[in-house]
């Protein structure tokens, strides 16, 4: 053993693609949130598995996106490897409460990359790109 112990309460390190240390001073999704682009398209989620990025704070960024008042109507969730899991419930859990709790009704659409590489590395390069998009009100079922 090291003989140092961690720190209680202290996040584990990580590390990006590159091998460089990857702060861990908020939660994964208000960092995604911040680096992405507020253009045309939509913002863009990244969803990360483990650590201390719970479902429903997914959820929270993408309902606050689709509910804001200046009109952005899209949200895409970017996973890879473990976390794609991950983003499919985070998908379902904001669909369904933008039905219940907006009246919104979301549309979503499913983009699977790298799923037939080959080689070493074609482990780490599945990903899947879920898009969200605000269709309109949700319509009552007795109504035609």
């Amino acid at each position: 053993m090291d003989g140092a112990a961690p720190r209680a309460g202290a996040r584990p390190s990580s590390t990006d693609s590159k091998g460089g240390a990857v702060s861990n001073s908020a939660p994964a999704f208000q960092q995604a949130r911040s680096m992405t682009p507020r253009g045309e398209g939509g913002r863009r989620l990244n969803v990360v598995s483990g650590g201390h990025n719970h479902i429903r704070d997914y959820v929270a960024a993408v309902l606050e996106e689709v509910t804001a008042p200046e009109g952005r109507r899209q949200v895409v969730l970017c996973a890879r490897l473990k976390a794609m899991s991950k983003a499919i419930s985070v998908s379902e859990v904001a669909r369904r409460c933008a039905a219940d709790e907006h009246g919104l009704l979301l549309r979503s659409s499913v983009a699977l990359h790298g799923m037939r590489e080959e080689g070493s590395d074609r482990r780490e390069l599945p990903k899947i790109e879920i898009t969200l998009q605000v269709q309109g009100p949700v319509q009552a079922a007795g109504s035609a």
